[in-house]
């Protein structure tokens, strides 16, 4: 029989049994093109060695996309947030241009000077007369006290001999006469809130004011305005009027009209 003969020459390579022709993958290389070309949606992407361009690798990239858009923008609302609070914690002073409502009041540095009030422009008067006839040393007599607890008063102010001001007594407090007998244990602040009764309120101001003056005091320590915890045994809270802010200012304004009415100095506290 006659031998049979390959059409491979000598130096290739024989091919594997799977291994398509040269022939072969010229056709199909030029069908691809012609069915790339014309349109043909069932072309399949070209292999590459990193493997096919999937559409989860894609599906990957645009949700990283997003997702380092979102950190930028969060970034960006940071830094203007932080600004904004720079702003305002270093004193904020252009937001008190106009004076805001409800109750605030805007900064006033230095201190004004008293008597810009008119029910208040004679008292003021009165007392720069005073004073202009005072001498240094009596000045630092009537600032500086002369004692804690030394006697009946909780502390007293030195006098002005020179222009008959006398020496001034004060004493607690806010619910009645401290360090005396035969004295009035009255309602605490809290108890007294309690009622949002601006009668009552004045009331008690002028009892207290004219048990002070009886007893010889000059500046009764009170009302006390400073607390506004919730809790009644905490602390002073007890002897303020209560949580609300408006409530306390209210019921601290009547007890001091009321304690003034009787002649005593009502110092807030």
């Amino acid at each position: 029989m006659g031998e049979k003969r390959s059409s491979r020459s000598e130096g290739e390579v024989p091919l594997l049994a799977d291994e398509p022709s040269l022939d072969d993958q010229h056709d199909h290389y030029q069908n691809s093109s012609e069915d790339e070309n014309t349109g043909n949606e069932e072309f399949e992407p070209l292999y590459y060695d990193e493997g096919p361009i999937s559409h989860e690798n894609e599906k990957t990239r645009r949700s990283r996309f997003l997702v380092e858009g979102w950190r930028k923008w969060l970034l960006i609302l940071s830094i203007i947030l932080a600004g904004f609070v720079a702003i305002i914690s270093a004193g904020g002073l252009w937001v008190y241009k106009v004076a805001p409502k409800d109750g605030q009041s805007p900064p006033w540095y230095p201190t004004p000077r008293g008597g810009t009030s008119r029910s208040w422009q004679d008292s003021y008067s009165k007392a720069q007369k005073m004073v202009n006839q005072m001498s240094l040393i009596e000045k630092v007599n009537v600032t500086t006290g002369t004692g804690w607890m030394s006697n009946l008063c909780v502390g007293n102010t030195g006098p002005a001999i020179g222009v008959k001001f006398p020496s001034l007594c004060l004493q607690d407090g806010p619910l009645g006469i401290r360090f005396a007998d035969r004295i009035t244990q009255f309602p605490a602040g809290i108890t007294t809130g309690a009622t949002w009764d601006k009668v009552l309120m004045k009331e008690r101001g002028r009892a207290l004011g004219l048990e002070a003056k009886r007893k010889g005091i000059h500046v009764l320590l009170a009302p006390v305005v400073g607390p506004l915890g919730k809790l009644p045994a905490g602390g002073r809270i007890w002897e303020g009027f209560g949580a609300d802010p408006v409530l306390q200012g209210i019921a601290a304004a009547e007890t001091v009209k009321g304690i003034q009415e009787q002649g005593v100095i009502a110092s807030g506290k």
